[in-house]
């Protein structure tokens, strides 16, 4: 579950927007132009996050004008078995939560609405918002990534319903495969990632990083016959943010294993 981060000093101005009250909040609908439910009954959809989550600027922007202001526009929640779930507007239910605030303004998607129809409402709610090419393209890698067998669309066909182009996909292939989803996790949250002491902002620069590892000769890692000897060395790997060591410890532990293994 994502959360607002806040430090010292913004959290010194949440309390104090948290003295105003949240009367603005908690109100009743008007007209019918929407509903309210309780923060308790609602969840995030899984389909929330295909996009980046707000920085932090963005994120105490939203903190300080709903404390102020109250919450003025609903989120959009589709309901499925009696379950509410957020699909446009997961920042303002999570500074809500953050305000201690006990309902949300909501309006409905039709129940009738299908997957792939909601899978647009999500990727067009953030068509506004300052996404760098490499956070676009690492959500359309992780619609790609965990779908194409259903949906059986191609690289190319995920890449133009994204915006964003197939060699994107592949560099993200690519990453993922030898460096780890985790990088293209950060890269995707925090709009940039560091690797063994470098600081990347663009996929091409983290495939062009993975390539001159590649070039080089890997260290020998010997693999001690006492596991005990085996933690200082995963922590000193870890220390260095030593990627490429660490999968390569990995595979040798592994075939190690399986020498073993064999040998009985």
């Amino acid at each position: 579950m994502e959360r607002i981060e806040v430090n010292n000093e913004q959290l010194k101005k949440l309390l104090e927007f948290k003295e105003l009250g949240l009367a603005t909040i908690d109100i009743k609908p008007k007209n019918d132009e929407y509903k309210l439910a309780s923060l308790d009954d609602v969840k995030l959809h899984e389909y929330v996050v295909i996009n980046p989550p707000h920085d932090n600027k963005e994120s105490m922007g939203l903190l300080e004008s709903i404390a102020k202001n109250g919450q003025i526009e609903p989120v959009k929640i589709w309901e499925k078995r009696g379950t509410k779930f957020i699909i446009d507007g997961r920042h303002r239910y999570l500074v809500l939560k953050a305000l201690g605030a006990e309902f949300i303004k909501y309006v409905s998607i039709p129940s009738n609405t299908t997957k792939d129809e909601l899978k647009t409402l999500v990727i067009e709610s953030e068509t506004g918002r300052q996404m760098t090419p490499a956070q676009n393209a690492i959500r359309a890698w992780k619609d790609y990534s965990v779908n194409h067998n259903v949906t059986k669309m191609s690289m190319r066909n995920y890449a133009s319903t994204y915006h964003t182009s197939a060699s994107m996909l592949s560099r993200c292939k690519t990453i993922s495969e030898t460096l780890g989803s985790n990088v293209l996790d950060d890269m995707f949250n925090y709009k940039t990632v560091e690797i063994a002491g470098s600081r990347y902002k663009s996929l091409n620069q983290v495939v062009s990083h993975i390539e001159k590892m590649k070039s080089v000769k890997p260290p020998t890692y010997n693999v001690p016959e006492s596991v005990s000897n085996i933690v200082p060395m995963i922590d000193a790997l870890k220390n260095n943010n030593d990627i490429v060591g660490l999968s390569f410890l990995k595979t040798k532990i592994s075939r190690f294993i399986n020498d073993l293994n064999n040998e009985d």
